[in-house]
């Protein structure tokens, strides 16, 4: 009768010991993104806070809005070019990329116009056109100058 009862510890100790084992080796693989699917790389620019018109004398200001997923060694290119094609103003954004930036959720937000920029108010009317570019994204927008 004693072996019996021994017996039955030693499975009851058995079960345990192996449930055990089995919610660590599920934790750790869950830790390391085993199962994870592998999303692709996406960037999406939102220009914000822009209006359609300025008047000549005022100052363009917006926000450049980066999200997405992949990578947020982002850096926003932007451009403004007036009717006759010529380049307005022009910044890029220098950032430090980490090394670590591979399947990243990105959010990067750049306020135009950035501190000790040599962004000059309008002095032309016409329409302007607004680029900004970044590693896998780019999105435009025309404004009016008004005198």
């Amino acid at each position: 009768m004693m072996k019996l009862i021994m017996s039955k510890n030693k499975i009851n100790i058995s079960i345990i010991v192996a449930i055990i084992a089995s919610i660590v080796f599920g934790y750790l693989i869950i830790q390391n993104g085993y199962f994870e699917s592998k999303r692709e790389p996406f960037l999406k620019i939102e220009l914000t806070d822009l209006s359609n018109t300025y008047k000549v004398g005022e100052t363009v200001s917006f926000t450049i809005i980066e999200s997405g997923y992949g990578g947020q060694c982002t850096a926003p290119h932007i451009v403004i070019i007036n009717e006759n094609k010529e380049v307005f103003w022009e910044y890029r954004q220098i950032k430090k990329c980490p090394s670590f930036t591979e399947n990243q959720p990105i959010l990067n937000i750049v306020k135009i116009p950035p501190k000790n920029s040599n962004l000059t108010q309008f002095i032309k009317p016409g329409k302007y056109l607004i680029n900004v570019d970044s590693e896998r994204a780019h999105v435009s927008k025309e404004i009016t100058v008004l005198s």
